[in-house]
């Protein structure tokens, strides 16, 4: 009998076998280490701190974006529509993360711990936003398994006017 643990464990030995979701993480976690330098300079040149965060949101999601839809999924072209959607799914995952480490405090849990929790929630909402919603691709979709009432244009992962993505890592 497997325990919880064990089961988390196993799902993310699995998540972490795909190239797509390998490179999705390398993304993220280095876009993330990026902001706290962009944060950085712009301290240094005494920006103010919200203008600083307003616009190292913003590079970074754009950025991230690009990446993610040329490298991550092998799109073409990047869309309006689909950075839209990005931005959309940012504004939802911070969200999921304020309320959370706002929450939890208030229940006595330590504001750090709390903000850890937030995190980790926003991560799997924003990873299931870009492999579900934005990029329409499941982690584990094989390629010429697509249905064929959902078939978009050749090499597409799915049906839509503004994607032409191939299925990477899979």
């Amino acid at each position: 009998m497997y325990s919880a643990p064990r089961r988390v464990i196993s799902f993310a030995r699995g998540c972490l076998a795909e190239q797509s979701m390998r490179r999705w993480w390398i993304v993220s976690l280095s876009f993330w280490i990026a902001g706290l330098g962009m944060l950085y300079l712009f301290s240094t040149f005494k920006v103010p701190l919200v203008l600083g965060t307003l616009l190292t949101t913003e590079v970074t999601i754009v950025l991230r974006f690009l990446i993610n839809d040329f490298w991550v999924f092998g799109c073409e072209r990047p869309s309006w529509g689909r950075l839209w959607q990005f931005h959309v799914a940012c504004a939802g995952g911070a969200a999921i993360w304020w309320f959370v480490a706002n929450l939890l405090p208030r229940f006595g849990m330590h504001y750090l711990l709390a903000s850890i929790i937030g995190s980790g929630l926003s991560a799997i909402f924003s990873m299931a936003a870009n492999f579900k919603w934005i990029w329409g691709k499941e982690p584990s979709a094989l390629p010429g398994r697509e249905d064929p009432a959902k078939k978009g244009p050749p090499g597409s992962t799915r049906s839509g006017d503004d994607i032409v993505c191939q299925a990477k890592g899979t």
